[in-house]
């Protein structure tokens, strides 16, 4: 029997080896959870914009008052303008239209007090807003015997589906396909 008082310098070598794995092991995982949580917060983020997007869009179509006219210009991309008795600025009965404009397949909303540009200050009360970039589809059907519209937005990274029933049964709707 030795009388041993310490460690040998293989076994502390061999503990600080079994250290280094396990640390860089949980460095690993570390990394792991870092960037999953950065593309989980990305992912929540672009989620609560489209749900911002949707339900602007889903009250502003609820609440169509008076007339709608959806045109079909483009494949993908359709326009709607109309009345409502919602306003994002507290406009009495704004005109809102959404439309796709070109540069970046940006959807645009854009809120007026009414659809007359030779009124005074038209401009200066005018809102719009950009709601989302890089949108591929946007799509409006009315359904052939009811008000209801069926609406479809594709983004890159979203794509959602929607059904409203607007408030007011006697809306009249105009279809132009350009």
């Amino acid at each position: 029997m030795s009388d041993r008082k310490g460690f040998t310098l293989i076994e502390v070598l061999v503990s600080i080896f079994l250290l280094s794995i396990v640390i860089f092991t949980l460095y690993k995982n570390l990394d792991i959870i870092r960037a999953s949580d950065k593309q989980l917060r990305e992912t929540l983020e672009a989620s609560q914009k489209f749900t911002k997007i949707y339900k602007t869009l889903y009250l502003d179509l609820l609440q169509i008052s008076d007339k709608a006219v959806i045109t079909s210009k483009e494949r993908d991309f359709d326009r709607i303008c109309f009345y409502s008795t919602h306003s994002l600025y507290q406009m009495p009965k704004p005109y809102i239209c959404y439309f796709i404009h070109k540069k970046e397949n940006t959807l645009l909303r854009i809120e007026t007090p009414n659809d007359s540009p030779s009124s005074t200050n038209i401009k200066a009360l005018t809102q719009i807003d950009i709601l989302a970039k890089n949108i591929e589809v946007f799509k409006i059907k009315k359904a052939k015997r009811s008000n209801k519209l069926l609406l479809y937005i594709k983004s890159r990274r979203y794509e959602n589906a929607f059904v409203v029933n607007p408030i007011n049964s006697k809306i009249k709707f105009r279809l132009n396909i350009l």
